[in-house]
């Protein structure tokens, strides 16, 4: 069975960066970098036709930043993932709000941006915060809540947990010893009680509650 390979497209105005994460990408067998933009206008131009699986995008960028360019591509490229990654932790809860389908700080390794591309490829959620979890409430300004006020049992909060690390339907039922059926049954059910309509979201309000 032949596996289609992951196309990526970079948007960030630092060369380094760019040529940076292309380095790391050129490395991975599974990985075709596709394209890449300085601003977010070179971006909308590009996506459309390069058609990319996934897109990395910073968040703070000169001009259209990456917040106002993924609301964009959203609308004109609708097939694309995005992924908003940044130095800075507070911009977590902007990337969510603007429809990424994952958040990494730049401090990640490689091996963690690997595998948050697959994880985003195949529709799964990708958050990796490199901020203590203390820190979160000051990022996101919400009071923490017990998961018993969403309704959530400790099988869910658990799912919710995984589901935070990217990891997989097929990966999460392994790991609870539970069937796909009964993950997908039960994520339906998270989504639910934390009024998300995906995994990002629902992470993100798990995030935003400090429930994990």
């Amino acid at each position: 069975m032949t596996t289609t390979n992951i196309r990526v497209f970079i948007v960030d105005n630092q060369e380094i960066v760019r040529s940076g994460l292309q380095r790391l990408l050129e490395l991975e067998p599974n990985v075709d970098l596709v394209g890449e933009a300085e601003t977010g206008q070179e971006a909308l131009n590009s996506v459309p036709t390069l058609r990319p699986d996934v897109i990395l995008m910073d968040v703070r960028m000169p001009g259209m930043d990456g917040v106002a360019t993924t609301q964009a591509l959203k609308e004109l490229a609708p097939h694309a993932k995005i992924i908003m990654f940044s130095a800075y932790a507070d911009d977590y809860a902007a990337a969510i709000a603007a429809g990424a389908d994952g958040y990494l700080a730049k401090d990640i390794s490689g091996d963690e941006l690997i595998r948050a591309l697959q994880s985003v490829a195949q529709g799964q959620s990708a958050i990796y915060l490199s901020v203590p979890r203390d820190e979160l409430p000051s990022l996101v300004g919400e009071p923490r809540k017990d998961a018993l006020d969403f309704g959530l049992s400790e099988r869910q909060l658990s799912i919710l947990r995984l589901l935070a690390k990217g990891e997989t339907n097929a990966t999460i039922a392994e790991q609870l010893f539970l069937s796909e059926r009964t993950v997908k049954r039960e994520l339906q059910e998270i989504y639910k009680q934390l009024d998300a309509a995906n995994r990002a979201e629902a992470v993100a309000c798990a995030y935003k509650y400090r429930l994990l």
